[in-house]
């Protein structure tokens, strides 16, 4: 099984790749791959992590990107731009999102749509922080939260981490927040 990982493609905060690399080895111990939609930023960061740590990384990249550098262990699939976050969507099983802007959301959304569990880490910014990810996305506070939330999902069993939706200030105004706690 693969998780997408969802995050900034260009300048990320540090925190979020110090959260890619923790995120990689707490899915690496439970045997699960990756997938990404950019090889740049904080997934570039997320495949070369994956490969120090052999685990499977996929890049599915449009047909207009530069390949840069890659980890020689990156499994790349090159796609029309149209259908990349479409083809992400057919490869995993979930998606964690760690911030990002527009095709975060796109393809959380078609994360979604297909009935793949996806979970968002606060205060990672972009979409995340602005509220702008679909509302069925929970919020949890950590890195392993969220990768305890996803493995519980996709192991059909209760993840021991539950949250309702409810008002927290952002930037002087209110969004919905999921508010997690352990049960």
């Amino acid at each position: 099984m693969h998780i997408a990982i969802l995050g900034f493609g260009y300048q990320p905060p540090l925190q979020n790749l110090k959260f890619a690399e923790q995120a990689i080895t707490l899915l690496s111990e439970r045997n699960f791959g990756i997938a990404v939609g950019n090889v740049r930023g904080t997934f570039l960061t997320a495949l070369e992590t994956a490969s120090l740590l052999g685990v499977q990384g996929i890049a599915v990249i449009d047909d207009t990107m530069s390949i840069e550098a890659l980890p020689s262990s990156t499994r790349i699939e090159v796609v029309a731009k149209e259908e990349k976050h479409a083809q992400i969507a057919k490869l995993v099983s979930a998606g964690l999102v760690l911030g990002g802007a527009e095709g975060t959301r796109k393809l959380s959304t078609k994360l979604v749509e297909a009935d793949h569990p996806v979970v968002a880490v606060k205060g990672t910014g972009g979409a995340v922080d602005d509220g702008s990810l679909p509302e069925l996305i929970p919020v949890v506070e950590s890195v392993e939260q969220a990768v305890e939330f996803l493995v519980a999902k996709l192991m059909g069993k209760q993840s021991p981490w539950t949250g309702t939706r409810q008002a927290a200030p952002v930037r002087g105004c209110y969004r919905n927040w999921w508010v997690v706690r352990q049960i």
